[in-house]
């Protein structure tokens, strides 16, 4: 039975956002249900559509629908930022609902009669886009695309999303319950809730309440992360999210390539990678140590000097296999300014190529693999680097483990 808005269907399965045949057969399944007036539940959708046997699952188990779903909205957000930005009729699927909605665009008197005045000032931001484009253009000409290099085309040109993930600072609060007094408390063992539940079973005292807070910090460095990175995802049109490190739900593993930046004190269960690691790291003493292949530490390196004046720092760059043949990647450091110059040496075109040099001379591979760099500066701004060590890892090795 056809109904007014095929013609919007295919319209937008022919275009060139949904090019993917699964983002289309979802597409599909959800309209064809909406026409004849159900409402799938998320067992159904992955029974009918995934061929996923749903028997004596969880709502954890079915997360991998939640996110095709929300993909698929993403989708189509853009699409009618694009191609269907003249459609009349705009498909959208509510949040926590499987159907979709189709809403009509109107423009009141009011609208019309300013339209001239914002194509005015759509035409003139175009302008300037197009110049900031054009130089843009001028100074890549020359410049070989990061996204392609054999480090991050695993990542950046996956079909999977990317979640970059950011080492915050999780706080719990305390309470007295003889005194009534209460205190904001920040444990590095203690990076989400999890890890809180876990702190109270272990350390619990039956006079004291403890409570989650609504409240964590990023590192004053962040920003700086994060300028470095989004040009190697936009460049290769890659979806990505961000996630503080206090909400990393570990089911993310399943369905997304994870990059973690931040601190060694905030990477909560990713520590688990340095019990395979060349590497161990104190983070008391700010002390990274190299494994010699007999399994004794056989050098250490110190951080010098405080982050606020002139001082070393050592940053740890691992990249491993995740749990669904997915990419887990770190960037971790003691202070700033070591995550933010590894950050950028691997998204600089000329530094990377020295990296994927070594590996060349070294006979490894950048499928799996861990460096450890050196860093000097001043405050937050790197001065120098070097890289340390450089090793290949085994891809067959679950480093993702928290086992």
């Amino acid at each position: 039975m056809n109904t007014v808005y095929d013609s919007h269907l295919e319209k937008i399965l022919n275009s060139n956002e949904f090019k993917s045949e699964n983002d289309r057969q979802l597409l599909i399944y959800l309209y064809n249900a909406t026409r004849e007036g159900e409402i799938p539940k998320e067992s159904q959708i992955a029974y009918d559509l995934f061929q996923r046997d749903t028997s004596g699952t969880t709502n954890q188990d079915l997360s991998f629908v939640r996110v095709k779903i929300h993909l698929l909205r993403k989708k189509l957000e853009h699409y009618y930022l694009t191609e269907g930005r003249e459609d009349k009729v705009v498909f959208r699927i509510p949040k926590g609902r499987y159907k979709i909605e189709y809403i009509e665009k109107k423009y009141s008197v009011h609208q019309q009669s300013n339209i001239w005045k914002t194509l005015a000032i759509g035409a003139l931001v175009c302008l300037v886009f197009i110049a900031f484009l054009w130089i843009y253009m001028i100074w890549q000409q020359g410049q070989s695309k990061v996204s392609n290099s054999s480090i991050w085309k695993d990542i950046a040109h996956d079909e999977k999303p990317v979640m970059i993930v950011l080492g915050d600072y999780y706080f719990f609060q305390q309470t007295d319950e003889k005194t009534k007094q209460s205190a904001v408390i920040r444990d590095y063992s203690v990076n989400n809730s999890n890890d809180f539940q876990h702190y109270i079973s272990e350390n619990g005292n039956s006079s004291i309440h403890y409570q989650e807070i609504d409240f964590s910090y990023l590192a004053y460095g962040t920003p700086f992360y994060l300028k470095a990175l989004m040009p190697v995802l936009l460049e290769s049109d890659q979806d990505f999210e961000i996630c503080l490190m206090s909400r990393f739900n570990m089911q993310y593993l399943q369905h997304y390539n994870v990059i973690f930046i931040g601190l060694f004190k905030t990477c909560g269960f990713f520590n688990n990678f340095f019990l395979n690691s060349h590497f161990t790291i104190d983070t008391e003493e700010n002390i990274v140590s190299l494994i010699d292949k007999t399994g004794k530490e056989a050098t250490e390196y110190h951080q010098i000097g405080k982050s606020e004046s002139m001082h070393d720092d050592y940053s740890i760059v691992a990249k491993f296999s995740g749990p669904n043949r997915n990419t887990v990647m770190l960037f971790l450091s003691f202070h700033d300014i070591g995550v933010i110059q590894s950050v950028k040496y691997l998204t600089n075109p000329q530094l990377l190529k020295t990296v994927q040099e070594q590996f060349q001379t070294n006979d490894g591979n950048t499928e799996c693999f861990e460096i450890l760099f050196k860093v000097n500066g001043i405050n937050r701004t790197d001065l120098s680097s070097e890289i340390m060590s450089l090793y290949s890892l085994d891809p067959s090795i679950n480093y993702w483990d928290t086992k």
